[in-house]
């Protein structure tokens, strides 16, 4: 360990030379060791020892303390009166006191023993141990200590026992009398779980008699998901979760429950501790490393980084505040250290000193942080993805086609597009669409993840014609001619290798200024890595293009001045070859199979735009359209590669998708807030039912977390939806397994009216299975018979499952809260046709009047068994789909489609599409 201190504070201990006693030598040995050196080490070498010292003196040897320190000499041999050493320790006025804690003074005897050390010539044994600092135990190694022996072999029922019945023997008190089975098992299951045993689970222990009943108790609360939400909590309490940005305005992340999933997730799997943290602080980077299974976990892990507070409304230019947060929640939350002091200063008996605080600094400066978006900025972007990025990298290309397109189709129709997330984590922002030109709160200089050096503007005026990359965009970057050198960087996310890559393309859209200018100098495009040469180099001059490989310089072709240019790389990592074309419509150049240097190293880390030549100026240029991926890049176009499901805008064949993309969208994750919600769901006629972030579901064994339920009111008038559904296919048993969450929520305007469940043929016209519920119970309905099978609670939220047996028109069913569960089972309606097309809720009950206001959520209809109600949540990744669909369907709101009596038609009042 490290113990520092700061110079220039007042001298405090200094030793007399050795001078002629008549004492004896281990005499004045002994006195050493027993008398003096003890208070050495106890009270002086925290200040005085160790990397640093106060007021320049050390203890640690006698030639140190012969040297004195910043106030010269501090004690005279044999001379105690003379010494400022003995005057320190008296306290007394003329000196400052040393310890400077008054109530940590040197008792007076402690003070003679001093005095007569001096006056005997302060010796010093040359065999005397080395000084070490005093060792704070949350430094020392872990150990492994042997349970103390204890003469009750009953007290000792585990090794803790042991320990704790040490000390209280010592302490001379008596052990408490065993808890009986009733309070063991509250105390355990509130211990583990936060939740009271239920009256059924303390009648099974008390019930139960055999020696492991109380192992078997443990062991069944450690697998209960209460568990892992009881306890994750802490950590998530430790780590400064929330589910907004914080500061400002607390904008909401509506992705920071995976992570909070994560952990509640890793404490159930009883995953190791090592683990644990190693994902959480690196889980990107063994994601890419690990198998593929687990790299969407280990990606989600790193929401420990992720979910550091980001300040202001212009987060991108508080970084260093975001970074200090990580480093912070990294100490207090792993070391149990703060941390935040070494940022401005070293801690004289801290363990990390101001460097070290940098050298973490620095790691988490060269990581790019996701956006979660702000008050001022409402998007998100830089968002990971759960994919590799050869697999995301192609997702995300054709997700911008697709907005593209919806972007051209609004434009017809004079409308604007919605805001979208903007970049993925795995791309650049090589179209500088993160950036913003000088206007309001911006000064039109780049921000990360681009560093630079020199004058760069983020203009309108640079954005590039061409569209084969990013199909859309507003702003590119401008260099001014002149002398004055510029540098613009950005590092790469994943790092490319001759190993992990065999082939990379390379983008790069760029219009030199008047080449009329006196101006010789270069620009230059390259890629890098430290400690490398380049993998190429680009030299761009007022009149050519230049390939530079190593020592080799190849004259490339001719360019225009004023004439934006698409230059397109093929790099053959393996082989070692560069492949390429440049040029605009009509004129185009190709070179290929240029060799790339042997004295690249085979890692590729940073894309850089700079200056050559410096002693010359160099003519003006616009960038723009930088792109590094593992798939090709399609030819220059100044139209849009067109997506692949380009093709005239079809609401029903939208429907559709979304249908296959979602399901039955029975989480609701497809609708809006606060709005009725739209196909494939329907409301009933005049209903008041609407989307609502307060119906969302606490369960999460049939969907993962979501946002969204469906409420609907405490009132007598009618209310319902419901959806028609998509072709059931029974399993070969026969059987189809649906389930969904409610509640009756409140009671507030009375009335104790009942809600209806149906699915069947039709709506309405011929029922296969009829349930119905209030504020207080649930019925279910058997050929004709009607019948209450359990009681409900209201506000309290359940998940009914059932199990429908086509074959003999039988159901069994289950309904379950965090409290209990019933079963039931029944025969379908008598009237049932044989047909399953259409399912809903309204308030056509068995009970007529007031209502109780209803929250639904989470409906599943399927030919495989549903998730168990203690289950984990299910891996769904489907939110890009939909979010692409939400924005055609976006888009065909303003194209002139409504939906009449379910189906969906053209408005004759609109221009046709085109």
């Amino acid at each position: 360990m490290r113990l520092q201190s700061y110079p220039g504070a007042i001298l405090f201990l200094i030793f007399l030379a050795a001078q002629p006693s008549l004492v004896r030598a281990d005499e004045r040995e002994d006195f050493f060791e027993s008398k003096i050196r003890p208070i050495l080490i106890d009270t002086c070498f925290r200040c005085h020892g160790g990397i640093k010292t106060s007021g320049g003196l050390r203890l640690d040897s006698r030639e140190a303390l012969l040297k004195g320190g910043d106030s010269g000499p501090a004690l005279v041999i044999g001379k105690p009166e003379e010494s400022l050493l003995i005057r320190a320790i008296r306290r007394q006025a003329d000196i400052s006191a040393m310890p400077p804690e008054k109530e940590k003074a040197l008792k007076s005897e402690q003070i003679a023993y001093f005095e007569k050390w001096v006056k005997e010539g302060a010796n010093w044994p040359s065999k005397s141990a080395k000084f070490l600092a005093a060792k704070h135990w949350s430094f020392e190694p872990v150990r492994d200590w042997p349970p103390p022996r204890i003469s009750n072999d009953s007290l000792k029922q585990n090794s803790i026992d042991a320990f704790l019945h040490s000390r209280q023997i010592k302490s001379g008190l008596k052990a408490a009398k065993p808890a009986d089975k009733l309070i063991l098992i509250r105390r355990a299951t509130l211990d583990l779980t936060g939740l009271p045993p239920t009256p059924a689970e303390i009648d099974i222990f008390l019930k139960d008699t055999s020696p492991g009943a109380y192992a078997s108790l443990i062991e069944r609360l450690l697998k209960s998901p209460a568990y892992g939400e009881r306890w994750g909590r802490h950590w998530l309490d430790i780590v400064r979760y929330a589910d907004t940005a914080g500061d400002t305005a607390d904008y909401p992340v509506p992705q920071a429950w995976r992570y909070r999933n994560y952990v509640i997730d890793s404490f159930n799997a009883d995953k190791p501790y090592d683990q644990f943290l190693r994902e959480q602080i690196a889980g990107d980077i063994l994601a890419n490393q690990g198998p593929r299974e687990k790299y969407a976990e280990q990606v989600i892990a790193t929401g420990y980084l992720a979910i550091s507070r980001r300040f202001g409304f212009d987060s991108e230019n508080y970084q260093y505040l975001t970074i200090q947060d990580t480093i912070d929640t990294l100490g207090q939350s792993i070391l149990g250290l703060s941390l935040g002091c070494a940022r401005c200063h070293d801690h004289k008996f801290d363990a990390i000193s101001m460097k070290d605080y940098y050298g973490l600094y620095a790691i988490f400066d060269s990581s790019r942080y996701a956006f979660p978006g702000s008050e001022q900025k409402q998007r998100n972007s830089l968002m990971v993805p759960l994919e590799p990025p050869a697999e995301s990298q192609l997702k995300w290309r054709e997700f911008q086609r697709q907005v593209a397109q919806l972007s051209r189709e609004l434009s017809r129709e004079k409308q604007s597009l919605p805001v979208s997330i903007q970049h993925s984590l795995h791309e650049m922002d090589g179209d500088f669409e993160m950036q913003a030109p000088a206007a309001g709160g911006s000064n039109g200089v780049l921000v990360p993840p681009w560093l630079y050096e020199g004058k760069i503007a983020v203009t309108n005026a640079a954005q590039s014609p061409f569209q084969n990359l990013y199909p859309s965009g507003k702003a590119g970057i401008s260099i001014s001619s002149g002398a004055e050198d510029y540098s613009v960087k950005q590092a790469l996310y994943p790092i490319y290798t001759d190993s992990n890559s065999s082939h990379l393309y390379v983008n790069l859209d760029f219009r030199v200024g008047n080449g009329n200018l006196p101006a010789k100098g270069m620009h230059r495009f390259r890629l890098d890595s430290i400690g490398s040469v380049p993998v190429f180099e680009i030299l761009i001059s007022a009149d050519a293009l230049t390939l530079k490989s190593g020592a080799s310089i190849e004259r490339l072709g001719a360019i225009q001045p004023n004439q934006w240019y698409n230059l397109q790389l093929d790099l053959d990592l393996k082989n070692r070859k560069i492949s390429g074309r440049y040029g605009f419509p009509g004129s185009t150049s190709e070179f290929k199979e240029k060799s790339i240097s042997q004295e690249w190293m085979g890692r590729i880390e940073s894309v850089e735009l700079d200056s050559v030549n410096q002693q010359q100026k160099h003519p003006a240029i616009d960038y723009d359209n930088i792109g590094v991926q593992l798939s090709p890049i399609p030819a220059f176009s100044e139209k849009p590669p067109a997506a692949n499901n380009d093709k005239k805008l079809d609401r029903v064949s939208i429907a559709e998708q979304l249908q296959a993309i979602a399901g039955i969208d029975g989480d609701f994750e497809s609708q809006a807030n606060d709005q009725p919600p739209i196909a494939p769901w329907n409301a009933g006629p005049n209903s008041a039912v609407k989307l609502s972030v307060n119906s969302q579901s606490p369960f999460e064994n049939l969907y993962e977390k979501g946002q969204l339920g469906i409420h609907m009111p405490n009132r007598g008038e009618y209310d319902g939806f419901g959806q028609a559904l998509p072709k059931l296919s029974p399993n070969p048993q026969g059987l189809l397994y649906l389930g969904f969450d409610f509640r009756c929520e409140s009671q507030a305007a009375g009335g104790n009216g009942s809600w209806r469940y149906y699915i069947g043929h039709g709506p309405g016209q011929s029922a296969a299975v009829e349930l119905f519920f209030n504020g207080e119970k649930f019925f279910r309905q058997s050929g004709d018979a009607r019948e209450a099978v359990g009681s409900l609670v209201c506000g309290q939220w359940y998940q009914l499952q059932l199990t429908l047996d086509l074959k003999l028109k039988s159901y069994r069913g289950s309904l379950t809260s965090h409290t209990g569960r019933v079963t039931f089972e029944g025969q379908f309606a008598t009237g049932w046709d044989g047909t399953l097309n259409h399912t809903f809720i309204d308030s056509y009950g068995h009970i007529g009047g007031v209502r109780p206001s209803l929250d639904a959520d989470n409906f599943v209809i399927q030919n495989k068994p549903l998730p168990a109600f203690d289950g984990p949540p299910p891996r769904q990744i489907r939110w890009r789909g939909i979010a692409v669909l939400r924005l055609w369907n976006y888009a065909l709101s303003y194209c002139g489609w409504k939906q009449t009596k379910g189906f969906l038609a053209r408005s004759s009042s609109k221009a046709p599409l085109r």
